[in-house]
């Protein structure tokens, strides 16, 4: 049997791995909270990069695949797949999967309290 000095809760080891897990929410005066008013654009900033980033590589697929699509060996079917968004980069699109994955986390004991998306992502970026 082990002694209770050796043995540790689960949390506890989690907590002491991952100490940033449960950190307070944002306030007026947390490092995220002071920089998004500092340097209102840079959300937007960083969010367009990478909103340009995921462009070219869609040119690049298109690009690739066109020699696929002249002869007909890739149909129409994978054509119009291929041009819906799977997965957008917005958080309005996004919303009810980053909810739920709040939820999950905090139902696995890694947060103590459910986050809500407004703590996690810029007010400027709510709304893309």
């Amino acid at each position: 049997m082990r002694s209770t000095e050796t043995t540790r809760s689960s949390s506890a080891v989690l907590n002491t791995i991952t100490p940033w897990v449960e950190r307070p929410a944002p306030t007026s005066t947390s490092p995220i909270a002071r920089a998004s008013r500092r340097y209102p654009w840079a959300a937007l900033n960083i969010y367009n990069a990478f909103a340009a980033a995921r462009a070219e590589v869609i040119r690049a697929r298109d690009n690739a695949l066109h020699r696929h699509y002249e002869p007909g060996l890739i149909g129409d079917d994978v054509r119009r797949a291929l041009v819906s968004d799977p997965i957008g980069l917005c958080v309005k699109a996004n919303r009810k999967v980053l909810e739920t994955i709040t939820q999950y986390v905090h139902e696995q004991g890694l947060t103590a309290r459910r986050v809500g998306l407004e703590e996690m992502f810029a007010p400027s970026t709510m709304d893309l």
